[in-house]
């Protein structure tokens, strides 16, 4: 992986130079540059990052965004129970007012 991704880098990301490159070189092993030739096939990849800064912020933006409608949800929630369990004790004062009065 980190072969192919440097080879990449080499050709400015043109995969089809890359490919056409690394195809030649199995033919002729004078085709790749030196900076590729001395490099081990089986290099490792780099770690993933999570791209760009601005992909970094755009998925903590998505994050902060589903955590504030979660904390919103929850919220509501909240609400109405306590909307409910007033409706239920002012039905039931009314209940008593009205048993009260017979």
């Amino acid at each position: 992986d980190g072969y192919i991704e440097t080879a990449l880098a080499h050709y400015q990301g043109d995969v089809s130079r890359t490919v056409a490159a690394l195809s030649d070189y199995d033919n002729d092993k004078s085709s790749l540059p030196v900076s590729l030739k001395v490099l081990d096939p089986k290099l490792p990849g780099r770690k993933k990052t999570g791209g760009s800064l601005l992909e970094q912020q755009e998925e903590e933006a998505r994050n902060i965004t589903k955590q504030r409608l979660v904390d919103m949800e929850k919220q509501q929630e909240l609400e109405a129970l306590a909307l409910m369990k007033m409706n239920h004790q002012e039905q039931q004062q009314q209940q008593q007012h009205d048993d009260d009065d017979n």
